[in-house]
């Protein structure tokens, strides 16, 4: 009988070899993109290419 602890560490180790896969195909661009926004004072808007004060 499969315990509740077995799915657990089954279902962490996929999610733990998903995120790891991910990462490492992540392009350079855009983890250098996200690790700056959280110092950038302005950001773009989605919808429109003007810039907006956050």
């Amino acid at each position: 009988m499969v315990t509740y602890q077995v799915i657990s560490f089954i279902l962490f180790l996929t999610v733990a070899a998903g995120v790891t896969i991910w990462v490492l195909r992540m392009k350079r661009e855009h983890a250098d993109r996200m690790a700056r926004m959280p110092l950038d004072d302005q950001t773009l808007n989605r919808d429109s290419n003007t810039e907006v004060r956050s």
